[in-house]
């Protein structure tokens, strides 16, 4: 769940700089963050710590909360959750032709 928190706030700050319209560059030399670094942030690759938000969101004139997913966004369902359920009708008759050997 947490990479997927900061793919989140990477696209954010990245949707919020694009809009002004910003290049990776100024952002980076108005923030102080290398560039390669802010690369990698916006890509979710790297984790953006905290006074690095605050001086992302200072640059890009918006409230730090702008740039963060809601506390309350469901994770997707993975894979694991799946495990042990029943299959459904379309499930069951694949397995069916599976185990008669009739692909």
């Amino acid at each position: 769940m947490i990479e997927r928190v900061y793919k989140v706030i990477g696209a954010r700050i990245k949707e919020q700089r694009k809009a002004l319209p910003m290049t990776q560059e100024a952002l980076s030399d108005q923030s102080g963050i290398g560039r390669s670094s802010l690369a990698h942030i916006e890509t979710g690759s790297q984790r953006v710590m905290l006074h690095q938000l605050y001086a992302i969101a200072s640059v890009l004139e918006c409230d730090v909360a702008n740039l963060l997913p809601p506390a309350n966004t469901p994770e997707p369902p993975s894979r694991l959750n799946t495990i042990g359920q029943r299959p459904n009708s379309s499930q069951f008759a694949d397995i069916q032709k599976l185990v008669d050997g009739s692909n």
